[in-house]
């Protein structure tokens, strides 16, 4: 297998950012409108409809032009387009062509576009959220080496102040300033990690992921990961799949995460004939209050029905929660801000006042790197 440059990369990357969500979310809507009118939606009418697109001014030409040649090759319109459009979305257009009914797959464009203008508030309203603790981390960060490289060597070499004096507070000060001014790099370079682990890690399964669930960014995956599963399953039960061949062709085309989710649901299902008892047996995914709910209009045949409408109910409820979440996110930045900022003041107080007393001497503007006085 021939291996992929640096430019494949960023070239692959510029097509999928010219396909933005928004750009995503109109194609599908009105690939969805003239789909509508036509007698079958072979990939021939779509591949034709595509073309159209592709004359719109500031259209994402590259993007369509690929899931043309992808059609062309003979993949279907999920495969084709699975390169430049999250899983989430790929899900349910794979799910919508397992039907074989046209008509399912113009309401499954529908309600992808649809969700989409759903989730894109939702992201926003996460982002927006936190954008203030993150910039209030970084600041806190480049508070913290900013004195300890330059305004505690210059405090310290003019009272002419010496490590061997200090004691308690005072050394713990000093030698957390030292530590900071060796190692700032990795002070920056610690979150940005961490927020890659944190993005790799949402779409799959590990022990401790469900205590994870409950805050965000997990909770608002699990919601996404739900709802489309919900959406999906709804429709190929609506067209007249059996359960266990939708579950099965949704678990393909599924994240580990979604998958580890969906397996102990179809093992238990195979035995009791009842989704709502095998969600809850399996870990009550993808909400307790949709379960109980579920299982409440199993009973009485509408099941297909009942997780369209579950699916965007839980959508809808989870929002509050969400906002919830971001603040608590916003309360904590805030106090390690607060904290930062106290154990700076405190900590450089500390020393001098210890110094000052202890007596005078020059080795502590060279421990922190010495600047003369």
């Amino acid at each position: 297998m021939g291996r992929i440059g640096l430019r494949g990369i960023l070239f692959s990357l510029g097509k999928r950012r010219g396909f933005d969500a928004p750009s995503r979310r109109r194609f599908y809507s009105d690939l969805s409108s003239i789909l509508r009118t036509e007698s079958s939606t072979a990939p021939v009418q779509i591949r034709a409809a595509i073309e159209e697109f592709r004359k719109i001014p500031g259209a994402p030409v590259s993007a369509l032009k690929e899931i043309v040649m992808g059609m062309e090759r003979g993949l279907d319109f999920s495969e084709a387009i699975k390169p430049l459009a999250p899983e989430s979305e790929t899900l349910i257009l794979s799910a919508a062509e397992a039907t074989g009914d046209p008509a399912a797959l113009v309401r499954l464009l529908k309600i992808l576009a649809s969700n989409m203008e759903e989730t894109q508030k939702i992201r926003k309203k996460f982002i927006g959220a936190v954008k203030y603790p993150g910039f209030l981390l970084l600041n806190s960060i480049g508070m913290i080496v900013y004195f300890s490289d330059s305004i505690v060597p210059r405090i310290l070499s003019g009272f002419h102040a010496s490590p061997e004096k200090l004691q308690g507070v005072g050394i713990a000060a000093y030698e957390i300033f030292t530590i900071v001014r060796n190692v700032w790099p990795l002070l920056f370079a610690g979150p940005a990690g961490l927020v890659v682990l944190i993005w790799i890690s949402l779409r799959y399964d590990f022990p401790g992921r469900r205590f994870l669930d409950r805050l965000p960014p997990w909770s608002i995956y699990r919601m996404m990961t739900g709802t489309d599963f919900m959406t999906g399953l709804s429709a190929m039960l609506e067209s007249g799949i059996p359960i266990m061949s939708a579950f099965d062709q949704i678990r393909r085309q599924a994240s580990p995460y979604l998958r580890a989710r969906i397996s102990p649901i179809m093992r238990i299902y195979r035995k009791t004939g009842k989704l709502g008892l095998a969600m809850s047996m399996a870990g009550d995914f993808p909400s307790p209050s949709v379960i109980v709910r579920l299982s409440i209009r199993e009973k009485y045949g509408d099941l297909a029905q009942a997780l369209a409408e579950f699916s965007k109910d839980w959508k809808e409820e989870g929002l509050p929660k969400i906002e919830e979440q971001s603040q608590n996110l916003e309360y904590a930045a805030m106090g390690l801000a607060g904290g930062v900022l106290a154990f700076m003041v405190l900590g450089i107080f500390i020393i001098v006042k210890q110094s000052v007393s202890g007596g005078s001497f020059g080795g502590l503007g060279a421990g922190l790197g010495g600047v003369s006085p």
